[in-house]
């Protein structure tokens, strides 16, 4: 007679077992969940109904927990993000997809160069509150200092400002990395 695998138990408080079979069915769930709740998220933004851009991106530095990279977002980050929301609300739930990406290893974007570091990337970002697409959307920087450290740089809307040059980029860089915001 054969004898099954061990269940292993799902960290984080949760008292549920899964058996190795229906651990593909688990991860399906919870991408769904995440899913649900982006949705949920830009329908909430999009009707006017959303919490202050510094809370909800806090809310995603402290769902880290047990993620492989460590999304580092620095104070003149949110900033940016609460100046930007003003005029278009959508920010904050672009940004958390981004985050989320970020938080699961992904690494979107291209690499700027002349910055003077490697792992110093910019990705596009849609604005639904202009109703653009990536184009006149949002640019959001963000430097990888490890494969488990990720540092939100800068975000700007790409009809405001149409390039940050590099050597701008390398300052805010620097201010964050020495500013211990780890």
């Amino acid at each position: 007679m054969k004898s099954s695998p061990p269940s292993k138990t799902l960290s984080n408080d949760a008292s549920e077992t899964l058996e190795p079979s229906s651990d593909f069915a688990y991860r399906e769930r919870t991408k769904a969940e995440l899913l649900d709740s982006l949705k949920n998220s830009m329908e909430q933004v999009l009707a006017g109904d959303y919490r202050p851009a510094l809370e909800v991106l806090d809310e995603i530095d402290s769902e880290a927990q047990d993620k492989p990279t460590r999304v580092n977002i620095p104070p003149d980050f949110n900033r940016q993000v609460r100046h930007l929301r003003r005029k278009y609300p959508s920010v904050t739930a672009e940004v958390r997809q981004l985050v989320y990406q970020l938080q699961d290893g992904q690494r979107p974007g291209d690499a700027v160069p002349d910055v003077g570091y490697a792992g110093v990337y910019k990705e596009r970002l849609r604005n639904r509150s202009a109703r653009r697409g990536k184009q006149g959307g949002f640019r959001l920087i963000y430097y990888e200092q490890y494969t488990e450290l990720v540092f939100l740089l800068l975000i700007y809307s790409k009809t405001e400002v149409d390039n940050i040059p590099a050597h701008e980029i390398r300052e805010v860089l620097e201010r964050v990395t020495q500013s211990g915001s780890v």
